[in-house]
């Protein structure tokens, strides 16, 4: 079966983002969905920034939109809705990164590889394209990467020449007989005294759009409650109902985002087990759900929590394909995390920092130390160094640093090891003008875990530096 890249980036990267991410949530899944055939026709188009944008620690808008501001804030403009456009252009920002990796997963890691995958899928590709995009990226040669070889009946160019030649003589007959013409139609169309209706416009393809199938997109926290939900529902009473339940089972009290964007369809197939899918799900930490008509993908950290969910749903929605997505590589989850933590800390004005912002941008970024090792990876140093020219803003404030292991091995051990990781993150942060003041390192080893020691991906998420403000 052919692959849907637009479906694939929607699976591996609109979720890892949204999950990072509070506030117009809606939105940001509505404007990614939008920008992956836009990427995906730029990618394709100009070769050279696959390069660019892989090679760079933080590939921004502004480097896909080869640095023109007139044309990137229009693009915003299209795809923010009623969100504000710095909000969606973080968003696409963080998740420029996650789409290329996930792009190369399946085309391969070479930048022809690439160009050729998405000249392959060309024509998925141009159906999701926006209209609006077309025109307004031409300047960039959007079209141009994904253009199909067309067979031409035209003659060769020193042919037609010799025959636009002969025929140059025939030309002021033609030019007169259509001017009569046009002058006879003229003349017979003010005579209608009745004038005729305009036809009902239609899209660009020329046939009307049809509704989109109903989604419910849920993610849960570290906690395994509700994170992030949105819904696109076309019959309001099943809305309300989907509401209802996801309240009920989650024991929430905000409603899900409603996409208002298109119209969707009715309602999911198997839609009567809504209640027990969605109590499936429930207490499952850092999952998400994705159910669109006739097909629910599944995600969660934990491999085994992963695979007993999926059975568990599968004997509830006879008629929906359901598929478990692979967690995310250790690897992939580093590099999406320093993507997410680079953009957080653009967003945050250094004029005046927030310092709650501040803290929640570095605990987006996974440092990844070396068994048994407290030395700080380079690219985690690129964010502190960041971190620190804004802490350095900052007056009256102390943060502490938490140090963290997993259970494998001597407690006493693995305190010590938490205490000598945190204390290089402070030592990094002092080296670059922080005031060590400002700073206090602390060591929890295996205390407090945030997912299970039993299994690899939960040793991994447990083996974290934590920053918070000091009560």
């Amino acid at each position: 079966m052919s692959i849907n890249l637009i479906e694939l980036l929607k699976e591996k990267v609109s979720s890892t983002i949204l999950n990072n991410q509070d506030g117009y949530l809606g939105e940001k899944t509505n404007a990614l969905s939008k920008f992956y055939p836009i990427l995906l026709s730029l990618l394709a188009a100009k070769p050279d920034l696959i390069g660019q944008l892989k090679n760079s620690l933080a590939p921004s808008l502004s480097d896909l939109f080869s640095h023109n501001e007139q044309i990137k804030n229009t693009v915003l403009t299209h795809l923010s809705g009623t969100a504000p456009n710095n909000e969606i252009e973080n968003t696409l920002n963080s998740a420029l990164k996650p789409s290329l990796n996930a792009i190369s997963d399946v085309a391969g890691n070479d930048q022809q590889s690439i160009v050729n995958y998405l000249r392959q899928h060309a024509e998925t590709i141009r159906s999701y394209l926006p209209g609006w995009a077309v025109g307004l990226l031409a300047p960039l040669g959007i079209g141009a990467g994904l253009s199909s070889v067309t067979s031409s009946t035209a003659p060769p160019l020193a042919a037609a020449t010799e025959t636009t030649g002969k025929s140059r003589g025939f030309l002021p007959i033609i030019a007169l007989i259509i001017l009569g013409l046009l002058i006879a139609w003229l003349w017979r169309s003010c005579q209608h005294k009745e004038a005729t209706p305009a036809p009902e416009t239609k899209a660009a393809s020329g046939v009307e759009a049809a509704a989109a199938p109903a989604t419910l997109t849920l993610s849960t926290d570290d906690k395994g409650a509700v994170s992030q939900c949105q819904a696109g529902i076309g019959d309001q009473g099943f809305l309300a109902t989907l509401q209802t339940q996801v309240k009920q089972v989650f024991s929430a009290t905000k409603d899900c985002d409603v996409d208002t964007s298109q119209t969707y369809a009715a309602a999911f197939t198997d839609k009567d087990a809504l209640a027990g899918v969605l109590g499936a799900f429930k207490g499952i930490p850092n999952a998400s759900l994705e159910w669109v008509g006739d097909k629910i993908t599944l995600k969660a950290g934990d491999a085994a929590a992963l695979e007993a969910l999926t059975a568990k749903v599968k004997a509830l929605v006879p008629h929906t394909e359901v598929v478990a997505a692979a967690p995310e590589t250790a690897e992939q989850s580093v590099s999406n995390s320093l993507s997410a933590s680079q953009t957080a800390l653009t967003a945050i004005d250094p004029n005046n920092v927030d310092v709650n912002a501040l803290v929640k941008a570095l605990n987006l970024q996974i440092i990844n130390f070396a068994s048994g090792s407290s030395d700080i990876p380079a690219d985690n140093k690129a964010i502190l160094d960041q971190a620190a020219t804004l802490l350095n803003k900052v007056t009256g404030v102390k943060l502490d640093v938490g140090g963290h292991t997993d259970s494998t091995g001597n407690a006493a051990a693995n305190k010590a090891l938490s205490q000598r990781r945190a204390q290089a993150v402070v030592d990094y942060l002092v080296s670059k003008g922080v005031d060590a003041s400002k700073l206090v390192a602390k060591g929890h080893g295996s205390e407090q875990p945030v997912a299970d020691n039993t299994t690899e991906e939960g040793r991994f998420k447990n083996r974290r530096i934590e920053f918070s403000v000091a009560q």
